[in-house]
């Protein structure tokens, strides 16, 4: 059929030149506009641009891409055809050269893996140099009343913003002052190698973390809790990124800080099991939260 005589044209392109002829068969496309109009001359000048092709390659094809079907070249005509009866190279000849050129992608790939490696040992170092160091920290630090271990001290946390009908799905809750939050936020951030920028006025932090998956970008902060006056809740929100990527995140954040996270408000000492469960109410309806491509939904 003409149109298989078509789509054979546009395979042998590719196949000489690595990109297709066109970007799709209609006039509003540049490409193929120039080849129903006939004009090859400035259809190959621009193709020559980028790729190498010999005059018996583009007469043939310019047979083949003809827009009128009974115009097209047959079978028989492309048979016949003096570059499809140019002499080839041998298989052995056709072996090595492919296996240079697997070679050459092989060292290319090497030298991508060698960079990545730096980059990510570079970024390691300057994360390590840039961790959280709370005595540089503008807070001031308190000796507990009885007995307790050095506490840290600071301006209080703003309360948390109401947001009608917004249901949150990525905060947990914790009874560690907002400074000691605030703290280990920012190191659990600098464990999975994020860049971060703080707030210590706000109790915010804003983090970048690449991953396999792309590039995510968070926002934590510390709020006063309505329903207690000694309990904090930490929303934790996407800024840019993947959404899935972004329940990783969050995921590593949660169980980094395990040790500091209490039950929401009303589940604490419901159930005996909950309780055994470290952790557990940290994390409120984490398996709805993706379904949101903005962290927060519509209760």
């Amino acid at each position: 059929a003409t149109a298989d005589i078509w789509s054979a044209g546009v395979v042998l392109f590719i196949m000489l030149a690595g990109f297709p002829p066109f970007q799709i068969a209609q006039t509003s496309d540049w490409w193929f506009r120039a080849i129903s109009n006939g004009n090859y001359e400035a259809f190959w000048n621009a193709h020559m641009r980028s790729a190498q092709f010999t005059e018996g390659a583009m007469d043939l094809m310019s047979r083949i891409f003809v827009a009128d079907p009974a115009q097209r070249a047959t079978v028989e005509e492309i048979v016949q055809h003096a570059w499809f009866n140019e002499s080839t190279i041998s298989p052995s000849t056709l072996t090595a050269d492919l296996q240079r050129r697997k070679q050459q992608v092989e060292r290319e790939k090497r030298r991508e893996k060698e960079a990545e490696m730096r980059r990510r040992e570079a970024a390691k170092a300057r994360n390590a140099d840039a961790q959280f160091d709370p005595f540089q920290s503008n807070v001031h630090r308190a000796v507990g009343t009885s007995g307790s271990s050095l506490q840290l001290v600071g301006p209080p946390a703003q309360a948390l913003p109401e947001r009608d009908g917004v249901a949150r799905y990525t905060c947990f809750y914790s009874e560690e002052s907002a400074p000691e939050i605030f703290q280990r936020i920012s190191q659990a951030f600098s464990a999975i190698y994020a860049e971060q920028t703080e707030d210590e006025e706000t109790y915010k932090l804003k983090a970048a973390i690449t991953m396999p998956g792309g590039r995510v970008q968070i926002n934590a902060q510390v709020f006063s809790a309505p329903e207690a006056e000694d309990l904090h809740v930490v929303e934790v929100r996407r800024r840019a990124g993947n959404v899935l990527r972004f329940q990783e995140v969050y995921k590593m954040l949660c169980e980094n800080l395990a040790d500091i996270i209490s039950a929401p408000p009303g589940e604490a000492g419901a159930d005996d099991e909950e309780e055994e469960d470290e952790g557990a109410g940290a994390l409120v309806a984490p398996e709805e939260s993706f379904l949101s491509d903005d962290v927060e939904l519509v209760a």
